[in-house]
């Protein structure tokens, strides 16, 4: 008996003694390929460490992806994020970097990330394993175009990114992706053309028509929610024209939802030459910067680009309508109390809330006050929950 149980006790650590060499042996296999598992880092580069801007301009960056252990880069995901003073040209907006055999056509979406835009775009190389580049791979190259003044950051979303290539010394297929950087810019003032008016005889070029409406301004009548100017900026074909104070006129009509509608009409300028494939971005006194892509939009255009036709002729350009997609209030202070700064936050809420008046004595006589977004001359509870609104759709919104 004690025989057989000193046969069970030698064959029992014999098992253990199995079961922890291969426990090392997996282990060290584990270590092997963490050492031979690649990363990278991803990151914006352009010659100076900060951008400096101005309104209007065009400008480039490029994504570099910088692999180690060798690891050769096959294709990248990138999420580049940015704030509402930039915008991808409306075409040719990313090249890929065909020496490196990647391709020239990227598949690119947009996407948003705690109020700011993303441009969310995958790249492949066509080249074969053997002629894959590896260390510092410049990617692509993104064309940019400077719309208002501020300042902001470009950011790689590092969560929603990916690298994959070839690792030596390992199956995996996946570059884990180590540091991301970003770089800041600042817009400043630039070359802003010259206010326009309603067309006449004595203007030339191309003309742009189109009606809108503002985020809660439904009472046709309304004192003060008359001659609300719009800042226009109209892109295509890598032209950029940027217009301030366009004087806009009450129709008298209504959208579905209620809006006001109010149209413009001017000619671009002898210098603008781009007729078809434009966006146009409108801003109000106090409201969000929108892009608008085609005619009868009624959501946000998630794409790059756009789809806007002009001619020469007022009679044969179309009256682009994009009234049934408001421009969105709420824009009305920053960090500089009461000039708007881009966005719609916590401060515009503070702005607001803070100036909500119970009394309607002292009423203006059609002077705009900043935060009255319905138009009726004072800041009331209306008034706060129309920039609500526009906070819940500035979360979900695409550009």
């Amino acid at each position: 008996m004690k025989k057989n149980n000193s046969l069970y006790i030698i064959g029992f650590l014999l098992i253990v003694a199995l079961l922890a060499s291969l426990a090392l042996v997996m282990k060290n296999q584990e270590t092997r390929r963490g050492a031979t598992f690649a990363g990278a880092d991803m990151y914006i580069l352009n010659h100076e460490q900060r951008l400096d801007l101005a309104v209007g301009q065009q400008f480039e960056v490029d994504l570099f992806v910088e692999s180690r252990n060798e690891a050769k880069v096959s294709q990248v995901r990138s999420v580049l994020c940015y704030g509402p003073e930039i915008d991808l040209r409306a075409t040719d907006a990313i090249e890929g970097n065909t020496l490196a055999g990647f391709s020239a056509e990227p598949l690119v979406r947009m996407m948003v990330k705690d109020g700011e835009k993303c441009v969310n775009f995958t790249i492949t190389s066509s080249q074969g394993a053997e002629d894959l580049q590896f260390g510092a791979v410049r990617v692509a190259k993104l064309r940019f175009a400077a719309l208002t003044e501020g300042e902001g950051r470009f950011e790689v979303w590092k969560e929603k990114s990916k690298v994959v290539g070839v690792n030596p010394g390992s199956n995996d297929k996946e570059i884990e992706i180590g540091q991301v950087y970003g770089r800041d810019y600042v817009v400043g003032g630039g070359d802003i053309p010259e206010p326009t008016d309603v067309p006449d005889d004595e203007n030339e070029g191309l003309v742009l028509s189109f009606k809108t409406a503002f985020s809660g301004l439904r009472e046709t009548e309304a004192v003060c929610g008359q001659d609300w100017p719009v800042t226009v900026v109209v892109m295509g074909g890598g032209e950029t024209a940027v217009f301030e104070e366009v004087p806009m006129t009450n129709t008298g009509e209504k959208t579905d939802k209620g809006e006001v509608v109010f149209a413009t009409g001017f000619w671009l300028g002898a210098d603008w030459t781009r007729r078809d494939n434009l966006a146009v971005f409108l801003k109000g006194p106090m409201h969000l910067q929108i892009k608008y892509g085609k005619d009868g939009q009624e959501t946000n255009y998630d794409k790059a680009g756009g789809e806007i036709e002009i001619t020469a002729d007022t009679d044969t350009s179309p009256l682009y309508d994009f009234s049934a997609y408001p421009i969105l209030a709420g824009d009305v202070t920053g960090s500089e109390d009461g000039v708007p700064d881009g966005k719609i936050d916590g401060r515009d809420f503070s702005y607001v809330k803070s100036r909500i008046s119970v009394s309607r004595t002292g009423l203006s006589t059609g002077e705009r006050v900043n935060g009255d977004f319905d138009g009726n001359c004072w800041v009331g509870n209306i008034d706060l929950a129309i920039l609500m609104l526009s906070l819940s759709e500035k979360r979900d919104q695409l550009y």
